[in-house]
């Protein structure tokens, strides 16, 4: 399984991909919104986008997921923040239809919020890895 990371703190990025790699997920990073549509577009198969929800540089998380979308229809989306108790920075962008992961998490928060996004699909893909 892929999983594409956009973060613009660099000690975050780099925690988040490894946990994911001792979750046994193939992730790749990129440091923010411009940086990961890039990889988007060079990736030939993403099948979850991990994404800060504000970001710098002029695409947000929300704008980022948009365009993850039109790329790779069946992607999954899950938004993480450090922003928990500002429910402004949220509003419009995190609702009923997307995950948000709490940041600082766990691996174990990360694990669950990755099993409870991809459903069935994820046991079936651990089975065939």
């Amino acid at each position: 399984m892929t999983i594409v990371v956009a973060e613009d703190d660099p000690q975050v990025l780099e925690t988040t991909i490894l946990l994911l790699s001792k979750l046994g997920y193939r992730a790749v990073g990129a440091p923010d919104g411009k940086a990961a549509m890039s990889l988007l577009q060079r990736t030939s198969y993403v099948d979850v986008l991990l994404t800060d929800v504000i970001m710098p540089n002029g695409v947000s998380g929300l704008d980022l997921a948009r365009k993850a979308a039109a790329i790779y229809p069946n992607i999954k989306i899950l938004f993480m923040s450090g922003y928990n108790d500002n429910v402004d920075v949220h509003k419009g962008v995190v609702d009923a239809e997307f995950m948000l992961l709490n940041k600082p998490f766990s691996s174990e928060d990360l694990q669950r919020a990755l099993s409870e996004l991809m459903g069935n699909e994820l046991a079936a893909a651990r089975k065939g890895a």
